[in-house]
């Protein structure tokens, strides 16, 4: 009965390459300030190169290796 109520989602499986480096994109940046918080350099120079780190991850995965072709399937379901 319930389960003439669930919604397709399309691939709804384990997490794909993608999902994987979209949810690391912020860990360099947030290593960058933890870094300038707890050691002698200066936070300003370790958050930006956190950032730049994750700005070169994001650049790879839009230029470098961008993602082609969907997730769900193509046609509506009925």
């Amino acid at each position: 009965m319930l389960e003439d109520n669930v919604l397709q989602s399309g691939n709804a499986g384990f997490p794909t390459y993608y999902d994987i480096l979209l949810a690391c994109l912020p860990v360099p940046l947030l290593f960058g300030v933890l870094v300038g918080e707890l050691s002698s350099i200066s936070p300003q120079l370790s958050t930006n190169a956190g950032a730049l780190l994750s700005a070169l991850l994001l650049w790879h995965l839009l230029f470098r290796k961008p993602p082609t072709g969907g997730r769900g399937p193509t046609e509506p379901s009925v």
